[in-house]
């Protein structure tokens, strides 16, 4: 934990928080509430946001050739299913006391880099670059901030189960994500955070 940079640390944290605050007051018998958490993986989908935000980012940096490809994973969802999956969680009592991790599907960063590299760079973006890049000790100064950022999940694998989310909330995934990916980067330029060179090719 002590290694974990500033964003997703936030996030474990202020969860735990919930935890033991809901923990403590069951202990000491006062009144408490119940409490179910959904745990999104990185999500997409379209946007009409026009600040700064974690994936929108992501997007900015691979249209514009710094998000490097890397040897790991990055799990991904739709900001469609993270809305229904908490209504859902809200709604049943089943979900009560319930984690619920929301990942739709597993890539890797060349292969998401790469879905986006055939539907952008022809339109006058990049150039964007899927290979996966090898960071070395002694080249570590002259990375890139988006770079240095992504170094430490060199050849980091996992998976992430959606089964529970199926089965209690009875959560449809739309496994087309390839698109929805898509359609998240077109909102992001007409929503002005990413520059439409489309008509400035």
């Amino acid at each position: 934990m002590t290694k974990a940079r500033a964003y997703p640390k936030s996030k474990i944290l202020a969860e735990k928080a919930c935890w033991d605050f809901v923990a403590e007051r069951k202990a000491n018998g006062e009144e408490t509430f119940e409490l179910v958490t959904v745990l999104p993986s990185a999500v997409f989908g379209r946007t009409k946001i026009s600040t700064k935000f974690s994936s929108g980012q992501m997007v900015w940096a691979i249209l514009n050739g710094y998000y490097p490809g890397i040897d790991a994973s990055i799990p991904a969802c739709s900001v469609h299913e993270v809305s229904i999956a908490h209504l859902e969680a809200a709604k049943r009592p089943e979900a009560a006391g319930e984690r619920f991790i929301v990942c739709t599907r597993m890539y890797t960063a060349s292969d998401l880099i790469e879905v986006y590299r055939k539907e952008f760079e022809p339109l006058g973006y990049g150039p964007i670059s899927s290979e996966i890049k090898h960071f070395r000790p002694e080249n570590f100064d002259d990375l890139s901030p988006e770079e240095k950022e992504t170094k430490e999940m060199l050849g980091v694998r996992y998976s992430v189960s959606r089964e529970k989310s199926e089965k209690v909330l009875e959560l449809k995934y739309d496994d087309d994500f390839d698109q929805i990916l898509i359609d998240f980067a077109y909102s992001l330029i007409e929503s002005g955070v990413i520059e439409d060179k489309r008509t400035t090719k």
